[in-house]
């Protein structure tokens, strides 16, 4: 497992009108990104899809310190991670301090995003042929195969399987295959993902139920 990446986008602070009370309100908008990476037999990695893995996380809270402890509390208690909490009270504090606390109100907004990233790692010895007929994903593979006059017309010489990285023309054992979404792989290697995944290595098109 990799650590999440931490990278902030965005810090602005909006100085509020004089009033009788002092009010320090800070406004956190967190990113959560998820990058895949296909990892070949020389350890490379391709990086086959970004997505937002789930909506974005929108804290609030006020600020009654620059207290760096106190503000790592705060962002504990909404259940941010130690990494990120740590992260964003050493950009709060400073920036509380400079603007006036105590002395002018403020908003104070920030926005976070964190990426996570995924290797997947693929065992391309095939042993044993894989019995596609009674199952889904033999069915959808079968449905793309892709011959030899297809294969011209859609211009596959020069193009490698994004999952393998090799040649799709020419393997005496793999045979060019198009799935749903119009994406062409070596058959055995789409069948060995969508054995573990459901949707397109490329466009993360769902491409059948589970």
């Amino acid at each position: 497992n990799y650590p999440p990446r931490v990278k902030l986008l965005h810090l602005n602070t909006n100085i509020l009108p004089q009033s009788q009370e002092i009010r320090n309100v800070v406004k956190i908008r967190v990113d959560t990104i998820v990058d895949e990476y296909i990892r070949d037999r020389t350890g490379f990695q391709t990086l086959t899809a970004s997505y937002e893995s789930s909506p974005p996380r929108l804290i609030q809270f006020s600020l009654p310190s620059a207290n760096l402890r106190q503000i790592y509390e705060i962002l504990c208690r909404h259940r941010l991670s130690s990494q990120l909490s740590l992260f964003l009270t050493l950009r709060i504090s400073p920036t509380a301090t400079k603007m006036g606390l105590g002395v002018n109100s403020f908003v104070m907004t920030l926005l976070v995003k964190l990426t996570y990233k995924r290797v997947y790692a693929f065992n391309f010895e095939f042993g044993e042929a894989v019995n596609w007929e009674d199952d889904v994903v033999g069915r959808l593979i079968r449905e793309g195969a892709i011959d030899k006059e297809r294969s011209k017309s859609l211009n596959l010489e020069s193009e490698a399987c994004s999952i393998c990285f090799e040649n799709l023309l020419g393997a005496s054992d793999k045979a060019p295959a198009q799935i749903s979404c119009s994406h062409v792989f070596h058959d055995r290697c789409i069948s060995q993902w969508l054995r573990r995944k459901n949707s397109c290595p490329l466009c993360r098109r769902v491409l059948y139920g589970r």
